[in-house]
């Protein structure tokens, strides 16, 4: 039983430091997309609507279990926007 837990603390502790260093670099590497002049508020728009996206995941996560179809299409619909805002 000691072993497991151990097991189960290293494997969750590499993917904290997985998930870690793949933001890090998708966030350094999205600077980089941008041209110079527009860099700065592209890249403040990326931010926003990341950290908007984080804001209201747990509230689509119960729309989805009260009203599945609402709930996945506003997934979509912050899917869509998404890959537009990222196109610019």
């Amino acid at each position: 039983m000691e072993v497991r837990n151990w097991l189960f603390v290293g494997l969750n502790q590499l993917g904290k430091v997985g998930v870690s260093v793949g933001i890090s670099i998708i966030y350094f590497w999205s600077a980089e997309l941008y041209p110079t002049i527009i860099r700065n508020s592209l890249f403040g728009l990326n931010s926003m609507v990341g950290r908007v996206g984080a804001i209201i995941a747990p509230f689509i996560a119960d729309l989805v279990r009260t009203q599945p179809y609402t709930g996945y299409l506003v997934i979509w619909l912050h899917i869509l926007f998404s890959v537009t805002e990222s196109m610019l």
